[in-house]
């Protein structure tokens, strides 16, 4: 569906002069609900409503008073509380004495209820206490979410107190696996991409708006320290409409704030290689032993809060920073000591030569470098008067992050031109690390103000800035030596390793920054039983993309005696053309307007209706390349500017007794989310226009320069980037990318079901729920200028027996890709990949949750939930550019939209939370906390190793599963009559049996169940009142120690963060009359055929304990 609503133009221009006659500015985005509410109603001993009744909340910490008059119904509303407390809420009305509750807490993002019955007579009530654990019903909830307050925060077992490790508590969040120690959080919620969240705090954004990091945040580790979140929020499907921004999950944080009284905190976290498990193991492969040891992290902070000025004015105050000591680790290639000796002499050599320009060139193995963050946090919270209060928000996080690059890679290294001895592993100088930088700062303030006792309104204002630097220990070309001898990471000697030195080639200029400003005002109008909702809201994000792969210059010597000659075998370097932009520059914003009404139709049963419509803008074009526009006859400056997009919402909730022991809620609406702005960018760093690469080789007209020549007479460090006064190659054939114009931004549709029961003799709720999300604007990849095979009397049909379509690219007999053979696979030859990024409607997803929750009763708690879901999507876009979508995407038929299994689905999951609650000694509390996790493997593909369809792809093309040795659609003649029928075995007696005769679609097979368990303790220890000294202890992988072959390991295939995962199954060719010939498979010491199987990650799969003490004042 691609709604086209009037609604801009005549329905909410009303609700922006509503706004506007408020004096609410107009220029705003919605981002986030930062606030709590309360609700009730106020009845008599016979429970007829009192109407003009006297509310009073007073937020006991700070002591102020918020004040809300019965309306005929005799309800009463709260919006924009403080989230938290503890309340007092008083009811009076004339001739009936005062009712009083205390202990009341508000949860962020949801309204409680608070009901009080007053009598003509004096009647003392009991007091009750509402907490975000209480186990009452949420008469206002309808859609999927979850609400952690501060002690459940603290009380989750966590290594790295991340905001993905508190986010899967909620069911229907999974904290996806990386092929780090957990230090990317890759969170998904009900299989959508993971970068497709919206994480908020104050209501300010702190996404990764460029999408680049796996973890969908800008900061390196944590944006901000647990140790200052009041409360935290996952929503899946909030149908308020002042929610906007994510297809995923919406997750919302709100910091702490000083009270009237002083208090603070001074904590501390530890771990390294002595607290680490060193050996892993798993189902399907050998134990790991000796693995990398954990490094040693250290992290210290401290909290202050308190009054300024007290009832008024207060502050809060944090500091963190995170230590790390990094080292390279095992290298990929261990260079023969004679040959190292040799290029170190050499590289002495040429820094004479350089004379004032000479480099550093570093060491092998180089030395320890630190990783660091810092955190900063300052709030002011100011009580302007009774019916007007403001808070102001500023933090900033500081990273530093060293990477070693091709030291520890275990991957294949090629030549850019034929050698004769090509590259195995390859390992670097520590010139060739680099260290990133990041910055990021946020202002966010809002004003909350009360004008009548039914008119609310609120004014959030929030500025984010983020910067990436990469920072490189000399500026100087990438050097690659093939044919170094040494020992490989098996172990084995080899004659054809590779060693580079020099700046990294992808740290040739790079630079990301980011500045997103939003705005947005909101009004709450109580009308009898009606709550009407308004608002406008703006987001403006500016994009600075500085990315020069290779304009440094990359020089390749065949051999060492080539280096030591200084007589390259090819020189590439890139350029741009003076007067063209260096950087990519560009723009996005939305402006948003939407109007709600909640309808308390009965006091059972509640509506929520709302609508918004978005405008998206983007005023910065890509350079229009009008040779392209010619020939295809589109612009490949498209961009979603002018786009509006309608999100209808409508939710509910209906108690089905008095008592509210049984309630149904649910709801359905559209939600408009976000695109990795990397995706859209490439337009910008890909116009085939304004820049070009210029290759020397031995056979060119123009032979590479040597080394010392061109830093001497064409390179300055000082300015190191390629720029040329005009196109060095103006017929080479450019790569393009472009964007479907007028491109919607992601969008689904979701809706619920949901029963939830207060089960009184359980201590707790049930809940079953049903989540159903169905794509209604996807982004797609596709290759616009890939011709089909053309048939020639040796090639064979053009669509293969197995029904697959094929393309012109020659496969080599090694496997590779002719270079000759790129013109002949275009359909325009001046062209080479013309990568289009456009919209599709397919794909969905369907979860369902059963879930038992009991709050702190008796010292205990606990949580258990079991979940099942599906996902599918039409291409796989879990990567950080638009290519990748076609190229790193498991398929059939090449650019055919072909909805399968998500990258991000989780078929089943379970958890069990269990807390408890000891006192060993008088007022020395202590708690445990065991948290499991069990659920079944990431999806992944069977495909071929090599190109099968000729689509210049390698690797991802999906097996056809053959009937038998008698298939007629299979040529067997490329293996021995052993290995035929070890293949077909494999096919047959698999999971790939079902499909026989058939190809098997992407994603349908998983890995092994995986199964955690953590534990936290912590031990409370009583000082001088009111100081506490807390001890804990975070215990991952906890069930190692019950049963290792059990719990902790995680199995992946590839090195993809669990995306584009596939098990490979040797290779295959179509012959002459389109059958498929399968080769290169080998088979194992029984007899056996088994494609590539998976391996333990052992960084995420040992165990680890984190240790550290709170002093608390």
């Amino acid at each position: 569906m691609k709604p086209k609503s009037p609604l801009l133009g005549r329905f909410l221009l009303p609700v922006f002069l509503f706004i506007a006659a408020l004096g609410l500015q107009p220029n705003a985005f919605a981002q986030g609900i930062v606030s709590s509410g309360m609700t009730g109603a106020v009845t008599d001993k016979a429970g007829a409503p009192l109407a003009g009744a006297t509310v009073v909340a007073t937020h006991v910490p700070t002591n102020a008073v918020f004040t809300a008059t019965t309306r005929a119904n005799g309800h009463f509303t709260f919006r924009g509380l403080p989230p938290g407390g503890p309340y007092t809420v008083t009811a009076t009305a004339a001739g009936y004495t005062t009712g009083s509750v205390s202990e009341v807490t508000t949860e962020l993002g949801r309204e409680i209820d608070v009901n009080l019955t007053l009598n003509s007579e004096i009647v003392k009530l009991d007091a009750f206490k509402v907490t975000a654990t209480n186990d009452d019903l949420d008469s206002t909830a309808n859609g999927a979410g979850s609400v952690l307050t501060s002690a459940r925060l603290a009380a989750q077992p966590s290594a790295k107190r991340s905001i993905g490790d508190m986010a899967r508590t909620n069911p229907l969040v999974t904290f996806r696996q990386a092929i780090t120690d957990r230090d990317d959080q890759m969170i998904t919620a009900v299989g959508q991409n993971n970068r497709y969240n919206s994480i908020l705090l104050d209501g300010a954004r702190i996404n990764d708006q460029f999408g680049l990091n796996a973890s969908g945040i800008q900061s390196f580790f944590n944006p901000i320290s647990l140790d200052t979140v009041e409360q935290f929020s996952i929503s899946i499907s909030p149908y308020d409409v002042r929610n906007s921004g994510f297809t995923g999950a919406a997750i919302n944080a709100v910091t702490k704030s000083g009270t009237n009284k002083f208090s603070g905190s001074v904590y501390t976290y530890y771990t390294s290689k002595n607290l680490a498990g060193k050996d892993v193991s798993g189902t399907s492969s050998a134990p790991i032993e000796g693995i990398k040891p954990l490094d040693t992290q250290k992290t210290w902070g401290a909290t202050l809060g308190g009054p300024i000025w007290k009832d008024h004015l207060f502050f809060f105050l944090n500091y963190e920073k995170f230590d790390r000591e990094s080292a390279a680790s095992v290298p990929g290639f261990t260079p023969a000591s004679a040959d190292l000796t040799a290029i170190n002499n050499r590289l002495a050599a040429i820094n004479t030569a350089l004379g004032t320009k000479k480099a550093d060139f570093g060491t092998f193995g180089g030395s320890p470098l630190e990783t660091q963050e810092e955190k900063r946090l300052g709030k002011i919270d100011w009580r302007i008067n009774a019916d007007h209060r403001l808070s102001v928000r500023y933090n900033e996080t500081k990273g530093t992050l060293p990477q070693f690059g091709r030291f520890s890679t275990t991957s294949t290294f090629a030549p850019s031109t034929s050698l004769v001895n090509t590259a195995s592993r390859g390992t670097n100088l520590s010139s060739n690390f680099y260290t990133q930088q990041r910055t990021e700062k946020v202002w966010a303030g809002t004003l909350f103000s009360s004008w009548t006792p039914d008119l609310k309104t609120e004014l959030r204002y929030a500025k984010t800035s983020y910067e990436q630097l990469t920072t490189s220990p000399i500026d100087f070309p990438e050097v690659r030596i093939f044919g170094v001898s040494g020992i490989n990471n098996a172990g084995a000697a080899i004659n054809n390793g590779v060693l580079f030195f020099g700046t990294e080639q992808f740290r040739h200029g790079n630079i990301i920054r980011v500045e997103t400003k939003s705005y947005a005002a909101h009004a709450d109008y109580f009308l009898n039983n009606l709550t009407l909702s308004a608002g406008l809201d703006r987001e403006d994000s500016d994009f600075f993309n500085l990315f020069r792969a290779g304009s440094y210059g990359l020089f390749e010597y065949a051999d060492i005696a080539s280096f030591l000659a200084d007589t390259p075998n090819a020189f590439r370097r890139e350029y741009y053309v003076n007067g063209t932009p260096v950087a990519d520059v560009s723009q996005f914003d939305i402006t948003g307007l939407y109007a709600q009404a909640k309808w308390d139709a009965t006091p059972r049963l509640n509506f929520t209706f709302g609508v918004r419509e978005d405008l998206v803008g983007s005023s910065i074009r890509p350079i229009l390349n009008t040779a392209f526009q010619s020939a295809f006859g589109l612009r490949n400056d498209g961009l979603p500017d002018g786009v509006t997009e309608f999100s209808p919402r409508a939710g509910f909730n209906w108690s089905i007794d008095d008592s509210r022991t049984v309630q149904l809620r649910g709801g359905l609406g559209r939600f408009l989310g976000r695109a990795p702005w990397v995706f859209f960018s490439n337009s910008f760093s890909n116009p085939g226009v304004g820049r070009f690469g210029i290759t020397n080789t031995l056979s060119t007209a123009t032979p590479p320069p040597s080394l010392v020549s061109y830093i001497n007479n064409q390179f300055d460090p000082a300015s190191p980037i390629g720029v040329a006064a005009t196109d060095g190659d103006p017929n080479a054939r450019r790569t393009i990318n472009l964007l479907q114009d007028k491109i919607h931004l992601p969008a689904v549709v979701r809706g619920n079901l949901a029963l939830d029961w207060k089960a009184n003799f359980l201590g707790g709720n049930f809940t079953v729920e049903y989540v159903y999300t169905k794509q209604d604007n996807a982004l797609f990849s596709d290759n616009l200028n890939i011709k089909p095979l053309v048939v020639t009397a040796t090639s064979g049909p053009a669509i293969g027996l197995d029904g697959r379509q094929r393309f012109n690219f020659v496969v080599n007999p090694n496997g590779s890709i002719s270079a000759g053979s790129n013109s002949a696979a275009a359909f325009n030859t001046a062209f080479n990949e013309v990568i289009r990024v456009r919209n599709v409607s397919e794909g969905e997803s369907s979860y369902a949750t059963l879930m038992w929750d009991r709050p702190m009763k008796n010292h205990w708690a606990a949580n258990l939930a079991f979940t099942k879901g599906r996902s599918t999507e039409a291409q796989s876009t879990g990567q950080t550019v638009a290519v990748d979508g076609w190229t790193r995407n498991a398929v059939f038929n090449q650019n055919a939209v072909e909805v399968s299994t998500s990258d991000f689905e989780v078929k089943n999951r379970v958890q069990l939370t269990l807390t408890r609650e000891f006192e060993f000694l008088k007022n020395w509390k202590s708690y445990a906390s065991l948290y499991y996790e069990g659920r079944t493997g990431n999806p992944y593909s069977f495909a071929y190793s090599n190109d099968l369809n000729t689509d210049g792809v390698s690797g991802n093309d999906l097996v056809y599963v053959p009937t038998g040795l008698s298939d007629s659609k299979v040529d067997f003649s490329g293996l021995t009559a052993a290995q035929a029928q070890a293949y077909v075995n494999y096919f047959a007696n698999s999971e790939l049996g079902k499909y026989a005769g058939g190809y098997a679609p992407r994603n349908k097979f998983t890995l092994p169940w995986q199964n955690r368990l953590d534990l936290r303790f912590s031990q409370k220890i009583p000082l001088y009142k009111p100081a506490e000294l807390e001890l804990f202890a975070d215990f991952i992988n906890f069930g190692y120690w019950l049963s290792r072959q059990t719990f902790g390991y995680v199995e992946e295939l590839g090195n993809n963060n669990g995306v584009y995962a596939r098990r490979l199954a040797g290779s295959a060719a179509y012959t002459s009359t389109g059958q498929i010939k399968p080769s290169g498979i080998t088979l194992n010491s029984s007899g056996n055929y088994v494609p590539g199987e998976a391996t333990v990650n052992p960084l995420a799969s040992r165990w680890r304990i984190q240790i550290g003490a709170r002093l608390r004042f």
